[in-house]
């Protein structure tokens, strides 16, 4: 270990401060995301929105060109339909 620090000094060195670097870095970042998780308004607007997107998508992709090509509409209005949803 001697001989490698005596002849490597800055490798060691740089790799020790990058290895505390990444640890520091996860550190904070699993901290705030513990901090953001107890928040209880955080959590109210995820569901909102998982259910409002859920909602939309299967609107989108599913229903809305079978219910518009059921009004008599071409393929091109349905699309046109489908985009303005």
């Amino acid at each position: 270990m001697f001989a490698l620090m005596f002849f490597y000094p800055n490798t060691l060195l740089e790799s020790s401060l990058e290895k505390n670097l990444i640890k520091s870095s996860m550190k904070t970042l699993i901290y705030s995301v513990l901090t953001m998780l107890k928040l209880r308004d955080i959590w109210i607007t995820s569901m909102v929105g998982a259910i409002t997107f859920g909602t939309f998508l299967a609107l989108n992709t599913l229903l809305a060109i079978r219910l518009l090509s059921n009004s008599e509409l071409n393929a091109m209005e349905s699309g046109v339909g489908t985009a303005i949803l």
